[in-house]
């Protein structure tokens, strides 16, 4: 919850100064693009995975620079990317038991607070880094809007989410 509010006000910070996509995109951090649907048993098992590579950070996923995560040139995301903080889980290695359905992986995780249209990194922003342990896992269907800037208007809607198990620490 508390990263939450950081996005948001980075978020904020970013319309600000004329980012258009600041709000075109939930608070999420896209991984790959799938050609099907998982199983709810898929995302569970991603889930638990994720948790597994945390557990060497006291549960904790830690985010560093801002980055962009650049979409494939396909229709409607045409030199679109997301823009955020980069964070620290390799999630090639816990997507390749799915690899069968993903159409595209994004080399790097950001946790997206801006659509952004260009191939140069925005400006930097006053966003610092920081750490998290409560995540969670779940597929995002996105299509564009016909109304609204092409750009940035789109619809999305979430499966059941799955949250990463519970960080005991050393109990």
């Amino acid at each position: 919850m508390d990263s939450q509010k950081l996005i948001h006000d980075h978020r904020q910070e970013l319309f600000c100064n004329g980012f258009l996509g600041a709000y075109s995109f939930p608070i999420a951090a896209p991984l790959a693009i799938l050609s099907r649907p998982l199983k709810i048993e898929e995302i569970k098992k991603i889930s638990a995975e994720t948790r597994k590579l945390t557990l060497k950070n006291e549960g904790k996923i830690t985010t560093s620079s801002l980055s962009l995560a650049r979409c494939p040139d396909i229709e409607h995301f045409s030199r679109l990317s997301f823009y955020g903080p980069l964070f620290d889980i390799p999630f090639q290695e816990i997507l390749m038991p799915i690899n069968d359905k993903i159409f595209f992986l994004f080399p790097e995780p950001v946790i997206c607070s801006a659509l952004y249209k260009g191939d140069e990194l925005p400006p930097t922003s006053l966003l610092k880094p920081f750490s998290f342990r409560a995540a969670r896992i779940a597929i995002l269907a996105i299509r564009p809007l016909k109304s609204g800037a092409a750009s940035y208007s789109f619809e999305w809607q979430l499966s059941r989410a799955v949250w990463l198990p519970k960080w005991r620490g050393n109990r």
